[in-house]
Formats: C-alpha cells, sequence, structure tokens
C-alpha cells in the first residue's frame, strides 16, 4: 500500500546516514590501494572495481531520496516532487543498473580465488580483466532496460526504483511485481547463492589443507590464506542479499509489504560496506608492505640523523709482532715481543700492547 509522509521521514534520514556511512568506506578502500601502490596486484583491482561500484551506487542511493516529496501533511502519500519524474525514472534505471554490477563484480573476484584454490589457476591475464569489465558494463545494461518498455520506473515506497502497489493501476502493479521478481530479486538470489557455493569451496579447501598434511602445495595453501580476508564483504553482501530476496519474495506472497524491512536491508547492505576497508587490512600481504614502508622510513631518516650528527669513525693499524734473536753462541733462550689481547687492566675492550717474554 501507499506509504505515508509520517512513517517515510525516519526511513529516509537512517537510509541518509547509513548511505553516507558507505560512501566513506568505499573511498576509504579506493584511497587504502592507491596510497599502498597495490593496484598491481590483480585481486586487488578486483577489490578496487567492487568497491567502486559500492561506491556509486551508494551516491545513487543518496540521490533517490530528492525526487521524494515530503513536505507535506503527515497523512498524505509520499509522491514524487513536481518536474522530479524524469529525474526519479533515471535514478531507478542507475539503482538497478549498479546493484547488478556491484553483485557481478563480488562474484568475479569469489570466482577467481575460487579457480585458484581448487584448479591452481590465476585468471589475471590481461584479457581476463578487460573481458570482466566490459562484461559487467554490458550484461548489467540488459535486465534495467525492460522496465523501460512498461514505464515502470519511479516511486517505490520512498526510493526511485520499480513501481509496484503504488501504481493504481491493477496491471501495472502486477507488472511492476513481476518486473521486480524477473529482473532483480531472482537473478540477486542465484547469484549471491552461487558466490556463497564458491567461497564455501574456498574455505573448505583451506582447513583441508591445515589438518591434512600434503593436501596442498605450501605455496598454494599460503596464496589462499592472504587472500581469505578479501572474501568477507563477498561472503556479507552474499548473504544479506539472499536473506533479502527470500523476505521479498515471502512478502509478495503474503500480499504484504513493510517498509521497516526495507531500510533495514538498505542500512544492512552499507554497513557491511565497513568490511571492505577492514578486509584489505587484514589482508597479510597489504600489513606487510605497510610495515615494510614504514620500517624503511624510519631507518632512512635514522641515517640522516646519525650522518649529521656523527664523525666519520678512525682506525688504528696495530704494528704486527716482531721477534729478535740475540747475538749468543748458545740459544738457550729466545727472547720475543707479543701482542697480548688484553690491556693493563685486563678489559678486553682496553687498546692493545705490547709485552716481552722468555720461552
Amino acid at each position: 500500500m501507499p506509504v505515508l509522509v509520517e512513517d517515510a521521514k525516519i526511513p529516509i534520514v537512517v537510509s541518509s546516514v547509513f548511505g553516507a556511512l558507505g560512501i566513506l568506506s568505499c573511498l576509504t578502500a579506493i584511497c587504502f590501494i592507491i596510497l599502498s601502490k597495490s593496484y598491481h596486484l590483480y585481486v586487488y583491482r578486483l577489490t578496487l572495481y567492487v568497491a567502486l561500484f559500492n561506491l556509486a551506487f551508494a551516491v545513487v542511493l543518496e540521490l533517490e531520496v530528492l525526487p521524494v516529496d515530503t513536505n507535506k501533511s503527515d497523512n498524505a502519500t509520499v509522491t514524487i516532487r513536481e518536474g522530479w519524474n524524469g529525474a526519479c525514472i533515471f535514478l531507478g534505471f542507475a539503482d538497478e543498473y549498479l546493484n547488478n554490477a556491484r553483485t557481478l563484480a563480488v562474484l568475479w573476484t569469489s570466482f577467481y580465488i575460487f579457480m585458484l584454490a581448487v584448479y591452481n589457476i590465476e585468471l589475471k591475464r590481461r584479457r581476463h580483466e578487460v573481458a570482466g569489465v566490459v562484461s559487467i558494463l554490458l550484461v548489467s545494461s540488459l535486465l534495467p532496460s525492460i522496465p523501460f518498455a512498461f514505464d515502470l520506473y519511479g516511486i517505490s515506497d520512498i526510493w526511485c526504483w520499480i513501481k509496484d502497489s503504488q501504481n493504481t493501476n491493477l496491471s501495472s502493479t502486477t507488472a511492476g511485481i513481476a518486473v521486480q521478481l524477473g529482473i532483480d530479486i531472482v537473478p540477486q538470489l542465484i547469484l549471491s547463492f552461487v558466490c556463497v557455493l564458491l567461497i564455501g569451496t574456498v574455505i573448505s579447501i583451506y582447513y583441508k589443507g591445515i589438518h591434512k598434511d600434503g593436501a596442498l602445495q605450501h605455496k598454494r595453501w599460503i596464496a589462499i590464506r592472504e587472500l581469505l580476508p578479501l572474501l568477507i564483504y563477498p561472503s556479507l553482501y552474499s548473504i544479506v542479499i539472499i536473506a533479502n530476496a527470500a523476505n521479498s519474495i515471502a512478502l509478495i506472497i503474503a500480499n504484504y509489504e513493510d517498509i521497516i524491512v526495507s531500510t533495514v536491508v538498505t542500512v544492512l547492505l552499507q554497513l557491511i560496506q565497513v568490511s571492505l576497508p577492514l578486509s584489505l587490512l587484514l589482508h597479510a600481504s597489504v600489513r606487510r608492505k605497510l610495515r615494510e614502508r614504514v620500517q624503511l622510513s624510519l631507518f632512512q631518516k635514522r641515517n640522516d640523523h646519525l650522518q649529521t650528527y656523527t664523525q666519520p669513525a678512525t682506525v688504528n693499524i696495530t704494528q704486527p709482532a716482531t721477534v729478535s734473536i740475540p747475538q749468543s753462541s748458545t740459544m738457550a733462550s729466545l727472547s720475543t715481543h707479543y701482542i697480548v689481547p688484553t690491556g693493563d687492566d685486563g678489559d678486553p675492550s682496553s687498546p692493545l700492547i705490547i709485552r716481552s717474554g722468555r720461552h
């Protein structure tokens, strides 16, 4: 049923706040990859694509509430502001497009780590990367183009998306629900389920390698161990999408809508983006790179400090010991000079001296 302005105000504020958190998290992850110069690694570029698509989606989520008109009495229904209909249609398309793109990017990352863990194959050639990016950009636009044929982009609850129960025409309502299921809910459910299977297989192989000697080559096991933190976000994202899809299907079957549930799902999807920069921090190679950079910087500063205040060391060369044989008719005694490795006080750090002795 249509959403009242009174019921929409709090979800709009909550959605905006957590949308800003999602933007900040994605920017942190992007800056981390760039500043640490980890983008030359293939798996980090995959994470970078995920962060970029999520950043764009979070920005669209923030903009989606702009066309919503809440400057009315609390008992009035939420509608689009006058003159904002075109903007709402564009934002609805952008929402669906970027939602597909980020799901495909998550699937791509999961599939890359899966191939490395199971078949020891790294799909990191340049043609694989180019083909992956182009495929995501093209495939993501296929299904979101369908609602244009039925004029179904518009206000949905408090967001610009695919219209459903807020339409007055019953046929449009049925078409809206069918399109939501066909181009968004069911495809997202299938893709996320595949991601969970891939990630579960990788984790299973990793732990089998721990408890069973010889199950994996050591280098391969180390590679999987270092990549596991990068599966934190794909795992959380896929679980939330599956839960949301199952809940949406249940609500459609029950012919019931709940804006609170939609808001909670939106908040969760933005909240789990915090795991993007956290997963990078946990990654062993990134921590090692940062530690090496810090140690190198401190070492250089220390050397500069020592070169400024320390005089060059001097080296004293000790004359070698000499042996003299006195002019005598007999060889009963032999006078020698030898080096004693301790000073007069017995301290090894004292300067070396020469003493006389007899054999």
